[in-house]
Protein backbone atom coordinates (compact mmCIF):
# COMPACT_ATOMS: atom_id res chain seq x y z
CA UNK A 1 0.00 0.00 0.00
CA UNK A 2 1.20 3.05 -1.18
CA UNK A 3 1.16 6.41 1.23
CA UNK A 4 -1.54 5.14 4.06
CA UNK A 5 -1.28 8.26 6.06
CA UNK A 6 -1.71 10.49 3.09
CA UNK A 7 -4.92 8.41 0.85
CA UNK A 8 -6.59 7.72 4.79
CA UNK A 9 -6.82 11.46 4.97
CA UNK A 10 -8.26 11.79 1.49
CA UNK A 11 -10.73 9.66 2.68
CA UNK A 12 -11.42 11.44 5.61
CA UNK A 13 -11.62 14.43 3.60
CA UNK A 14 -14.07 12.51 1.76
CA UNK A 15 -15.77 11.50 5.06
CA UNK A 16 -15.66 7.91 4.02
CA UNK A 17 -15.87 6.18 7.06
CA UNK A 18 -13.62 2.99 7.78
CA UNK A 19 -16.14 0.20 8.23
CA UNK A 20 -18.02 1.62 4.96
CA UNK A 21 -14.52 1.20 2.98
CA UNK A 22 -14.13 -2.00 4.27
CA UNK A 23 -17.15 -3.11 3.33
CA UNK A 24 -16.85 -1.95 0.09
CA UNK A 25 -13.90 -3.97 -0.85
CA UNK A 26 -15.63 -7.27 1.03
CA UNK A 27 -14.01 -10.12 -1.17
CA UNK A 28 -17.66 -11.86 -0.98
CA UNK A 29 -19.99 -8.82 -1.97
CA UNK A 30 -17.07 -8.57 -4.75
CA UNK A 31 -16.94 -11.71 -6.56
CA UNK A 32 -19.68 -11.28 -9.31
CA UNK A 33 -18.29 -7.83 -10.01
CA UNK A 34 -14.86 -8.98 -10.49
CA UNK A 35 -16.11 -11.70 -13.10
CA UNK A 36 -17.35 -8.35 -15.08
CA UNK A 37 -13.70 -6.74 -15.51
CA UNK A 38 -13.50 -4.88 -18.29
CA UNK A 39 -11.33 -2.85 -20.55
CA UNK A 40 -11.04 1.17 -20.91
CA UNK A 41 -12.32 2.91 -23.96
CA UNK A 42 -9.07 4.90 -23.33
CA UNK A 43 -5.99 4.37 -25.23
CA UNK A 44 -4.30 2.67 -21.93
CA UNK A 45 -6.35 -0.34 -22.39
CA UNK A 46 -6.51 -0.51 -18.57
CA UNK A 47 -8.71 -3.35 -17.06
CA UNK A 48 -10.89 -2.08 -14.28
CA UNK A 49 -14.24 -3.05 -12.15
CA UNK A 50 -16.61 -1.32 -9.80
CA UNK A 51 -17.40 -2.14 -6.21
CA UNK A 52 -20.60 -4.27 -5.46
CA UNK A 53 -21.94 -0.88 -4.07
CA UNK A 54 -21.43 1.50 -7.21
CA UNK A 55 -19.03 3.56 -5.07
CA UNK A 56 -15.30 3.24 -6.16
CA UNK A 57 -13.48 2.01 -9.52
CA UNK A 58 -10.64 -0.21 -9.12
CA UNK A 59 -8.05 0.36 -12.36
CA UNK A 60 -4.85 -1.22 -13.31
CA UNK A 61 -2.11 1.08 -13.50
CA UNK A 62 1.31 0.64 -15.64
CA UNK A 63 3.86 1.02 -13.03
CA UNK A 64 5.40 4.22 -14.63
CA UNK A 65 2.10 5.86 -13.86
CA UNK A 66 2.67 4.57 -9.76
CA UNK A 67 5.96 6.14 -9.75
CA UNK A 68 4.98 9.16 -11.83
CA UNK A 69 1.82 9.44 -9.15
CA UNK A 70 4.52 9.64 -6.40
CA UNK A 71 7.39 11.10 -7.29
CA UNK A 72 5.93 14.04 -9.05
CA UNK A 73 2.45 14.68 -8.15
CA UNK A 74 1.08 13.11 -4.41
CA UNK A 75 2.05 16.19 -2.84
CA UNK A 76 0.65 18.68 -5.22
CA UNK A 77 -2.51 16.63 -5.25
CA UNK A 78 -3.28 16.18 -1.88
CA UNK A 79 -2.51 20.00 -1.31
CA UNK A 80 -4.46 21.12 -3.67
CA UNK A 81 -7.34 18.56 -2.51
CA UNK A 82 -7.03 20.64 1.21
CA UNK A 83 -7.17 24.33 -0.44
CA UNK A 84 -10.13 23.47 -2.56
CA UNK A 85 -12.57 20.76 -1.76
CA UNK A 86 -14.84 21.86 -4.56
CA UNK A 87 -12.12 20.47 -7.21
CA UNK A 88 -13.19 18.69 -10.25
CA UNK A 89 -9.88 16.38 -10.03
CA UNK A 90 -11.46 12.48 -9.24
CA UNK A 91 -11.12 11.51 -6.06
CA UNK A 92 -8.23 8.80 -5.68
CA UNK A 93 -8.65 6.96 -2.28
CA UNK A 94 -5.25 3.99 -2.67
CA UNK A 95 -2.62 2.92 -4.74
CA UNK A 96 -1.46 -0.52 -4.08
CA UNK A 97 0.85 -3.54 -5.50
CA UNK A 98 -0.32 -6.84 -5.49
CA UNK A 99 1.91 -9.78 -5.92
CA UNK A 100 1.47 -13.46 -6.12
CA UNK A 101 4.31 -14.92 -7.15
CA UNK A 102 5.86 -14.08 -10.29
CA UNK A 103 2.64 -11.87 -11.13
CA UNK A 104 2.77 -8.22 -9.86
CA UNK A 105 -0.65 -5.69 -10.20
CA UNK A 106 -0.64 -2.59 -9.78
CA UNK A 107 -3.99 -1.06 -9.46
CA UNK A 108 -5.65 2.35 -7.86
CA UNK A 109 -8.95 3.26 -6.34
CA UNK A 110 -10.91 6.03 -7.11
CA UNK A 111 -14.28 7.24 -6.22
CA UNK A 112 -17.20 6.73 -8.85
CA UNK A 113 -18.43 9.68 -9.86
CA UNK A 114 -20.65 8.81 -12.07
CA UNK A 115 -22.72 5.97 -9.67
CA UNK A 116 -25.75 5.39 -12.00
CA UNK A 117 -26.58 2.74 -13.93
CA UNK A 118 -26.90 2.02 -17.62
CA UNK A 119 -30.88 2.83 -17.80
CA UNK A 120 -30.33 6.30 -15.67
CA UNK A 121 -28.17 7.36 -18.24
CA UNK A 122 -28.98 9.23 -21.24
CA UNK A 123 -25.47 10.68 -22.08
CA UNK A 124 -21.98 10.64 -20.74
CA UNK A 125 -19.13 12.48 -22.30
CA UNK A 126 -15.43 12.50 -21.81
CA UNK A 127 -14.21 15.96 -23.08
CA UNK A 128 -10.62 16.66 -24.32
CA UNK A 129 -11.11 20.14 -25.31
CA UNK A 130 -10.19 18.77 -29.00
CA UNK A 131 -12.10 17.85 -32.14
CA UNK A 132 -9.86 15.66 -33.71
CA UNK A 133 -10.38 11.81 -33.89
CA UNK A 134 -13.03 13.04 -31.22
CA UNK A 135 -16.30 11.66 -32.90
CA UNK A 136 -18.69 8.66 -31.92
CA UNK A 137 -19.58 6.88 -34.86
CA UNK A 138 -23.17 5.51 -34.81
CA UNK A 139 -23.84 8.28 -32.45
CA UNK A 140 -27.44 7.48 -31.21
CA UNK A 141 -27.08 3.73 -31.30
CA UNK A 142 -24.42 3.82 -28.73
CA UNK A 143 -25.35 6.93 -27.00
CA UNK A 144 -25.90 5.16 -23.50
CA UNK A 145 -23.49 2.68 -23.73
CA UNK A 146 -19.84 4.88 -24.63
CA UNK A 147 -18.60 7.71 -23.29
CA UNK A 148 -19.15 10.25 -26.27
CA UNK A 149 -16.35 12.81 -27.43
CA UNK A 150 -16.11 16.49 -28.34
CA UNK A 151 -17.67 16.36 -31.48
CA UNK A 152 -20.86 13.95 -30.43
CA UNK A 153 -21.20 16.85 -27.57
CA UNK A 154 -21.74 19.96 -29.86
CA UNK A 155 -23.22 17.76 -32.41
CA UNK A 156 -26.44 16.74 -29.85
CA UNK A 157 -26.08 20.47 -28.05
CA UNK A 158 -27.46 21.35 -31.82
CA UNK A 159 -30.22 19.06 -31.89
CA UNK A 160 -31.16 20.05 -28.47
CA UNK A 161 -30.22 23.45 -27.19
CA UNK A 162 -31.40 22.64 -23.75
CA UNK A 163 -29.07 19.15 -23.23
CA UNK A 164 -26.97 21.39 -21.05
CA UNK A 165 -28.96 24.45 -18.37
CA UNK A 166 -26.29 25.09 -15.79
CA UNK A 167 -27.37 27.56 -12.80
CA UNK A 168 -26.02 31.16 -13.73
CA UNK A 169 -24.34 30.65 -10.78
CA UNK A 170 -22.44 27.46 -11.63
CA UNK A 171 -21.20 29.23 -14.93
CA UNK A 172 -19.22 31.60 -12.95
CA UNK A 173 -17.51 28.71 -10.67
CA UNK A 174 -17.32 25.49 -12.48
CA UNK A 175 -14.88 27.28 -15.50
CA UNK A 176 -12.32 28.88 -12.42
CA UNK A 177 -12.44 25.12 -10.86
CA UNK A 178 -11.24 23.79 -13.91
CA UNK A 179 -8.98 26.24 -14.19
CA UNK A 180 -7.50 25.33 -11.25
CA UNK A 181 -7.46 22.03 -11.59
CA UNK A 182 -5.63 22.32 -14.85
CA UNK A 183 -2.68 24.59 -13.30
CA UNK A 184 -1.64 22.37 -10.55
CA UNK A 185 -1.90 19.32 -13.44
CA UNK A 186 0.38 21.53 -15.64
CA UNK A 187 2.85 22.43 -12.52
CA UNK A 188 3.33 18.70 -12.68
CA UNK A 189 4.16 18.76 -16.59
CA UNK A 190 0.89 16.56 -16.35
CA UNK A 191 -1.55 16.54 -19.37
CA UNK A 192 -3.76 13.94 -19.78
CA UNK A 193 -7.33 15.34 -18.97
CA UNK A 194 -10.80 15.34 -19.68
CA UNK A 195 -13.76 16.54 -18.47
CA UNK A 196 -16.61 14.01 -17.89
CA UNK A 197 -20.29 15.17 -18.14
CA UNK A 198 -22.95 12.59 -17.41
CA UNK A 199 -26.52 13.87 -18.42
CA UNK A 200 -29.22 11.91 -16.02
CA UNK A 201 -32.56 10.51 -16.85
CA UNK A 202 -34.26 12.09 -13.22
CA UNK A 203 -37.29 9.51 -13.66
CA UNK A 204 -35.64 6.21 -13.82
CA UNK A 205 -33.92 7.21 -10.59
CA UNK A 206 -36.93 8.33 -8.56
CA UNK A 207 -39.20 5.70 -10.16
CA UNK A 208 -37.44 3.35 -11.56
CA UNK A 209 -40.77 1.90 -13.35
CA UNK A 210 -40.61 5.20 -15.64
CA UNK A 211 -40.03 4.40 -19.68
CA UNK A 212 -36.28 5.07 -19.48
CA UNK A 213 -36.53 6.77 -23.15
CA UNK A 214 -38.49 9.09 -21.59
CA UNK A 215 -35.87 12.28 -21.04
CA UNK A 216 -35.98 14.51 -17.65
CA UNK A 217 -32.69 16.31 -17.60
CA UNK A 218 -30.64 17.67 -15.14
Amino acid sequence: EYAPVVFGNLRLMGEIKESKWKDSFNVLKNKENISKIAISEGKSSSFFFFTHDNKYIIKTIPEREIKTFMNVFLQKYYEHNIENNNTLLVRIYGLFTFKSGLTKINLMVMENIAPFKTNQILYKFDLKGSLVGRETQNLFQNRRIKALKDQDFLDLCEHNSSLICPKKADIAVIPEIIKGDIKVLANSNLMDYSLLIAIIDKNTINNENNDEDEESLY
